[in-house]
This record gives C-alpha cells, structure tokens and sequence, in this order.
C-alpha cells in the first residue's frame, strides 16, 4: 500500500458535476436550473461536433441518477466510466446509484470547493480536488488514510460543467483491490476499536 495521493486515479474520472455536486446531492453544490441544457449538451457532443475543442472526450449519461441529484453517502457503480487508457477523461451526467448494502464500487463522501474565478488549468484542478478529499477522508472513515484498505478518487467541473456553475469536485472513496464494496464506508476504521 502506497501512502502517495492517488492524483493518477483522480486525473481519469473527470466529471460534468454541475454546481450541485456536492449538496445533498454532491455535498453541497446548488445546482442550477440550465443542468438539463448542459445534459443536452453533453449528449450532443457525444453523437457529434460540438465545436468545442474537446473532441476526445468520451461523454457518459447512462446512469440512473443525474450527478446533481447524488448526495454524501450515495453508492455508486461507476468503475466502468475509469479506464486507465483513458488520457481525456470522460464527462459524466449521470451515474449508477445503488442501496449501499448491495455490492458497489465506491461511495460519495465529501464535495471540496473551488473558490477561484476562471477554471484552472489541469494540475490545479486536479490538486485542489486531491488536496480537498485527502483531507476529508479519515473524518469520513474514522481511519486514517495510510492505513485502511480504501483509496480515493474525484470527479471534477469541466470546462462546460464550470461554464453552468459548476465549483466543486465530488470525492468517492473505493477499496484499494478495487473490489465491490458492501455497506458504507462511514467510520469503518472505527469499527475495530
């Protein structure tokens, strides 16, 4: 087990969040009324030219719930939006929400700000989102980070998302071997105390 930040991880799961990331939805964003345009606009950028220069960004809605209506402690089977041949990322505008009892890949459990103006450029974004849900992990798990068997990624604004309101990256916590997760993973690294 490595006690380096997963920036590798996080980098490939780039995400539409859309302002209400991190609310009850993404642990406190406020979404805004255009999502449905910029849902519409996602799609169109997956079935053609968009003009935007983006053109390799693989764009997901096949989920059963729409990223502004995921909330903290919301389980999700969202490994198949993560590859690591994917250099681009892949826009997300909705992912697949499951009862936390029932087999997951991971569980949403934080949303970190950005408090800047314009959108950052890649490294920045990344790091602040890192930054952000590495300091929010052992409060959620009760454990500390080096030393649970859990790993943590994000999805963050795109340069769309952040043109519709999007200021936050929404951290999600996975077991390390990638394995399926059953139950939440809130205070697990009290439970052998």
């Amino acid at each position: 087990m490595s006690n380096v930040r997963p920036m590798t991880l996080a980098r490939l799961m780039s995400a539409a969040c859309v302002a209400a990331l991190v609310t009850g939805a993404l642990a406190g964003c406020s979404v805004p009324t255009p999502l449905r345009a910029l849902i519409e606009d996602l799609r169109n950028a997956s079935s053609g030219s968009n003009g935007s220069d983006q053109d390799d960004i693989v764009t997901s809605d096949d989920g059963n719930t729409y990223i502004d209506d995921i909330g903290i402690g919301d389980c999700l089977n969202d490994a198949a939006l993560v590859s690591d041949d994917d250099e681009a990322g892949v826009e997300v505008a909705s992912i697949d929400v499951v009862d936390c009892d029932e087999p997951h890949d991971s569980e949403v459990y934080g949303f970190v700000p950005y408090e800047i103006e314009d959108y950052p450029e890649e490294d920045e974004l990344f790091l602040i989102a890192d930054d952000g849900c590495y300091n929010l992990f052992d409060d959620w798990t009760g454990g500390s980070y080096e030393d649970l068997p859990l790993e943590f990624s994000y999805y963050t604004p795109t340069p769309r998302s952040w043109r519709w309101g999007d200021r936050e990256a929404m951290c999600v916590i996975f077991d390390i071997d990638e394995e399926k997760l059953t139950g939440s993973t809130k205070n697990v690294g009290l439970q052998g105390s």
